[in-house]
């Protein structure tokens, strides 16, 4: 048994000196990312388009509704959210982050989402987001998670009644 003690030491110390990966370009890494949200951005007006950016099992947290799983369900919620009278839905990166790994990464922005109220009248809520995005084996960036929420005011909220 001793005798296998020098070649196990000797195995894991070759083991060991693996040259590190070569390092990442973070700011190409960046560009990479904030390209992946500009495109992502441009498909406003296609569900099938748009839910195509994120990743198997990824999440949308849409603001006052429930989080929507997968590619079907975002699919499905976005192309409700298409169908509102007046929609336009528009964002802009201003912020982004990619990990020392360069297979992870988050965009930071504001949006807009106009709809069209009950009497016909254009609303718009200006809302900020984060986005986190993994990047897959075939180099593209896919969302993980997309959460948004409004800067606007709550509504009001109705008096109270006394009895």
């Amino acid at each position: 048994m001793k005798s296998f003690l020098p070649l196990l030491v000797f195995t894991s110390l070759v083991a060991s000196c693996q040259p590190p990966p070569p390092p990442v370009d973070l700011e190409a890494a960046k560009k990479e990312l904030m390209d992946a949200d500009k495109a992502w951005s441009e498909t406003t007006k296609s569900a099938d388009r748009f839910a195509s950016f994120f990743a198997d099992g990824g999440s949308l947290y849409p603001p006052n509704a429930p989080v929507q799983t997968g590619r079907e369900a975002i699919t499905a919620f976005v192309a409700q959210l298409l169908s509102t009278p007046g929609i336009a839905v528009e964002w802009k990166a201003n912020g982004v982050e990619v990990a020392s790994s360069g297979d992870m990464g988050y965009t930071t922005g504001t949006a807009t989402i106009t709809v069209n109220d009950p009497a016909g009248n254009p609303v718009t809520d200006t809302q900020k987001y984060v986005t986190v995005w993994r990047k897959g084996a075939d180099g593209s960036w896919k969302v993980v998670a997309d959460i948004g929420n409004s800067d606007n005011p709550p509504p009001a909220a109705a008096p109270a009644q006394t009895p």
